[in-house]
């Protein structure tokens, strides 16, 4: 088993071990100083875009600033008409891309946020994406949630965990803000990410 594939297995086995410490992360987020910066990370991150010669070197999997952004796997879509990929956003628009849990209360008190941006934003030069685990959530469980709390953004339902996996994620909720060329430009705790960073984001594209 090569490590590549040895990583991913460990992240698949570790992914439902982190989900119950949700509340811990959502307090723990109140004490970071800067926005955009995750826990682990012992320097300040460079959010400057890059270019797509020139990425910066990855410090762990989970960790993607400067980094192009791992594809999408989606096993079942809610709230869009077709499935959504990163890919098909290349050259076109930025992508707010959160992970997150119906049943994580940490998670729920992001909704509203999200919710804004997607009004906000989305159809212009950001397209929102939110990303469950279907080790968590299937599509009963998330058309209750969208019942219950309106949410209009798209949905997409992890197939077997593989974005989760790939994306080695501990943590819900999580952002991350890909740019046109497909490089994370931001990551961090979605209590951190404001309206006025993302309109300097498209503004600076529209120069």
């Amino acid at each position: 088993m090569g490590l590549r594939r040895l990583s991913l297995a460990v992240a698949a086995v570790g992914l439902l071990a982190f989900m119950p410490g949700c509340k811990k992360e959502e307090e723990g987020a109140a004490e970071r100083k800067k926005p955009g910066v995750a826990e682990e990370k012992d320097t300040a991150a460079d959010t400057q875009e890059q270019t797509p010669d020139a990425p910066k070197k990855r410090q762990a999997t989970w960790d993607l600033d400067g980094e192009l952004a791992p594809e999408i796997h989606v096993a079942t879509w809610i709230n869009t008409d077709k499935p959504l990929t990163l890919q098909e956003f290349r050259k076109k628009k930025f992508v707010l891309l959160e992970f997150w849990f119906t049943s994580c209360p940490h998670c729920l008190k992001e909704v509203e946020r999200m919710q804004e941006f997607h009004r906000r934003f989305n159809g212009r030069l950001l397209q929102v994406i939110t990303v469950v685990s279907d080790l968590k959530d299937d599509r009963q469980k998330v058309e209750a949630f969208l019942k219950k709390h309106h949410a209009t953004f798209p949905i997409g339902i992890d197939e077997n965990a593989k974005t989760f996996t790939e994306y080695a994620m501990r943590r819900v909720p999580f952002v991350y803000i890909i740019n046109p060329h497909g490089y994370v430009i931001w990551q961090g705790h979605p209590h951190y990410l404001e309206a006025s960073q993302i309109m300097e984001m498209l503004e600076d594209v529209a120069k």
